[in-house]
């Protein structure tokens, strides 16, 4: 490699029309001059060099979870390139489209929801993602792909999700609770098909979207508890001009309602709309299930774009719609639904669900494991395992994070075990085993060596298994970094 090497990554203008092949060679020859330049680097400038701005004013800001070193490997890491440069040209791809107010109703030769080229580049990638997980077995014995995994597990997310939803609904019949669904929706200023755009994108569109939704929750938060006195999902969309707005779906007593439209009524007034804009479209901005002709559930209408209707292994247009509008959103790094009220359910629904399948699991923790996972015919039981989580049962578990170093050498933790208050074990998630209760002690595991060379003793990693009394002391064990320190990485390439 020459040491002179200087690399001009293409304008932003010219990197929205590259392809998928074209965007990894921009990622491979920026990582590559990061790495040429960093070979050059003095110790004093190196501080500098990191907390600056580098290529598209691509920034790593400072935080006390970076240090300079994980901060030197970004930079020069092909991986860390690939999902920066991606990220850029798909959301300023899109935002091209919006200005130049190129989405539309397909009738009027528009493109609906997000360009045809973000289209097609997703859909590439998925593809060069399924063939190359293809050739891969997940274990040498299993027989089964990679491939085959991450299909399983693409369903297995959307059905937890309805799972979890259909879960809220019988939960809020059993609390004798309602059902409220808010649309909120960008001002005309937001909307390339308006007089009033001033060029916003689609994520400055869910950024105000994301304010107006901080403010309802902090005024719902001085009366009401997450959880007991209401919960739901947030589900994003967007329209065909590529504009973002949301559904939020609350199950809540009928006394939160009087709360709502209140607020409601004082977050949408100004901000470019008419004074009485609330009073007029209050009728669609906030259905309620009190309303004469609302008795029907509206899950189907939230989540029509996470589960559109299908026949047979032909595409319809509810699918091609569903499609466009998710890419629209992971183009602009949009999340797509979050439960409200249920927080790190999922997760332990996950985590619970490898307890099933463990006979060596923890008496309690199983048990309450094989309530998720239904045998056949047992759909129902299913459902009503997902309700009692949601009401009490989640709170008998807890996670247990540990210490650990991430791909870039810097200190952070990660759930390792689980623990159910009436047993006496943790099980540990990453091996499908569990550990016996002990009084503060630490683990050191020695790293294998590698060339007859092993690791310093100060870059040992540490597990943690706490001795707890009661199940609200169940957290994390903190170290000192140098517990967990490195030296200085070496240079080398390929970077990590």
């Amino acid at each position: 490699m020459r040491q002179g090497f200087r690399y001009f990554p293409p304008p932003l203008n010219t990197l929205i029309s590259l392809g998928n092949e074209q965007l990894c060679d921009v990622a491979h020859n920026i990582a590559k001059y990061h790495f040429v330049k960093q070979k050059a680097l003095s110790p004093e400038l190196i501080a500098e060099y990191c907390h600056s701005r580098h290529e598209y004013g691509i920034a790593i800001k400072q935080s006390s979870r970076h240090s300079l070193d994980g901060i030197m490997m970004r930079l020069r890491s092909e991986v860390y390139w690939r999902a920066q440069i991606n990220h850029l040209a798909d959301e300023h791809r899109e935002h091209h489209a919006m200005r130049g107010k190129l989405l539309g109703d397909a009738k009027h030769g528009l493109m609906p929801y997000c360009s045809d080229q973000t289209v097609q580049l997703f859909e590439d990638r998925r593809a060069n993602i399924h063939a190359k997980m293809q050739r891969s077995l997940a274990t040498p014995s299993s027989g089964v792909t990679k491939s085959d995994i991450y299909a399983n597990s693409e369903r297995s997310r959307l059905n937890q999700l309805y799972l979890s939803v259909k879960a809220m609904e019988r939960l809020a019949v059993s609390r004798e609770y309602i059902w409220i669904m808010i649309t909120l929706t960008c001002p005309p200023r937001f909307h390339p098909s308006s007089k009033s755009y001033d060029g916003s994108s689609l994520r400055e569109g869910n950024d105000f979207l994301n304010r107006l939704y901080r403010k309802l929750f902090k005024f719902i938060g001085k009366k009401y508890y997450a959880n007991s006195d209401y919960f739901g999902l947030r589900v994003a969309e967007v329209h065909q001009d590529g504009c973002p707005h949301w559904h939020i779906l609350f199950y809540c007593s009928d006394k939160m309602l009087i709360d709502l439209q209140s607020k409601l009524e004082q977050l949408l007034s100004g901000d470019g709309r008419p004074e009485d804009y609330y009073k007029t479209y209050s009728n669609k901005i906030l259905k309620t299930q009190v309303e004469p002709g609302n008795e029907t559930s509206p899950i189907g209408y939230v989540l029509k774009y996470l589960f559109p209707r299908s026949t047979g292994n032909v595409s319809t247009t509810d699918t091609k719609t569903a499609k466009r509008v998710s890419y629209a959103l992971k183009a602009a790094g949009v999340r797509q639904y979050q439960l409200i009220g249920a927080e790190g359910i999922s997760t332990k629904v996950r985590a619970l669900r490898k307890v099933a399948s463990d006979p060596s699991a923890p008496a309690n923790l199983k048990q309450l494991a094989a309530t998720l996972v239904p045998k056949a015919d047992e759909g129902v039981r299913s459902l009503q395992g997902m309700v009692d989580l949601l009401d009490h049962s989640s709170r008998d578990v807890k996670f247990i994070r540990e210490s650990c170093l991430n791909r870039f050498r810097e200190p952070t933790s990660r759930l390792s075990h689980l623990k159910h208050h009436k047993d006496e074990r943790c099980y540990e998630l990453s091996r499908y085993a569990f550990i016996l209760r002990c009084s503060a002690a630490v683990t050191i595991k020695v790293s294998s060596k590698k060339k007859g060379k092993g690791r310093p003793l100060y870059s040992l990693s540490l597990n943690k298994n706490g001795h707890y009394s009661q199940p609200e002391q169940i957290q994390s064990m903190e170290f000192s970094t140098p517990c967990l320190a490195y030296p200085p990485a070496q240079l080398r390439w390929r970077p990590p």
